[in-house]
């Protein structure tokens, strides 16, 4: 590792904690002002991280991290990486004006499920810009994101619920994300986007802290809330 220091601001570089690699693909068509085909984007990428990680079941003596005698660190393993795609198209086009549109969208990854708590993500959804006249920018999606717990997360989820004698003691297994959002340009330099989702197992199906001894899960939550964003 080298370092330099100046003052209070300071920079380094370290080559002892493994490097990360990303690679991306993309294709789009009928990107063109004047095109008369419906445009879209697909991209295909990977990544790699050459770093050491650790397993999250079992520590470095084979023993499961639930056990009362387990060192309480994790299996190294080396390595981590995944693939990933994204999807962007438009389906119809609209006759009233250049941007109008229905357009949809999917997007996914895959990762080794003993390092990464969420092995596996997609979600997709629909979208439609300019669909009220004279909110020609404005846009209205609807969007599903599905995350899934690792299979290591729950076979440890059940070797402590086996050890500690907690029977219904929840296992994480996934979280869905519903969500109904409209983008309002209301300004040419200002956004305001009203948000509401459905949440459906908060956290990946975890024990409410509020719960106490219940070990019952967080249940499924309408979350409502906006953003804004202004440029400059």
């Amino acid at each position: 590792m080298w370092s330099r220091h100046w003052g209070p601001v300071s920079t380094t570089f370290s080559f002892s904690r493994g490097t990360f690699y990303i690679t991306e693909g993309a294709y789009a068509v009928n990107q063109e002002k004047d095109s008369k085909g419906l445009p879209g984007t697909y991209k295909l990428g990977a990544w790699y991280h050459s770093a050491r990680f650790n397993d999250q079941h079992f520590d470095n003596l084979g023993q499961s991290l639930a056990d009362g005698n387990t060192t309480g660190i994790g299996n190294p393993v080396w390595g981590n990486g995944g693939v990933y795609f994204v999807i962007d198209q438009m389906l119809i086009k609209g006759q009233r004006w250049s941007e109008e549109g229905l357009g949809v969208f999917l997007r996914g990854g895959v990762s080794p499920s003993d390092r990464n708590q969420v092995p596996f993500y997609l979600d997709g959804g629909i979208s439609y810009k300019g669909l009220f006249a004279g909110r020609e920018e404005d846009t209205l999606a609807l969007g599903v994101g599905y995350g899934q717990i690792s299979g290591s997360l729950q076979g440890l989820d059940r070797d402590t619920r086996k050890i500690n004698g907690q029977p219904n003691r929840p296992i994480r297994d996934y979280e869905t994300v519903i969500e109904l959002t409209y983008q309002a340009q209301i300004t040419p330099w200002w956004t305001i986007q009203p948000d509401m989702q459905y949440v459906i197992h908060p956290g990946g199906n975890i024990p409410n802290p509020g719960a106490g001894s219940q070990l019952t899960p967080i249940g499924d939550t309408f979350i409502f809330g906006a953003r804004t964003a202004i440029k400059f």
